[in-house]
């Protein structure tokens, strides 16, 4: 995994700008990151890596980072 193609999938879910996320980025400070954007990543990181992250793995992350940890 590379945290490039991490942050294209983070990007997508909530439709944010192309390079307006980061791994310091708090996932409570991005637009669009509700219950529809835990769905949308899920979806993305199971299209993009193969892997089936769990909602509660995502709701307990604090940053982009912590997420990426978890692919």
């Amino acid at each position: 995994m590379t945290l490039d193609r991490f942050l294209k999938c983070m990007e997508s879910a909530p439709r944010a700008d192309e390079g307006s996320i980061d791994a310091s980025t708090k996932l409570r400070e991005i637009a669009g990151f509700d219950s529809m954007g835990i769905v949308a990543l899920i979806a993305a990181v199971d299209e993009e890596f193969d892997i089936a992250l769990g909602a509660s793995s995502i709701v307990s992350a604090a940053t982009v980072g912590d997420l990426a940890d978890l692919v």
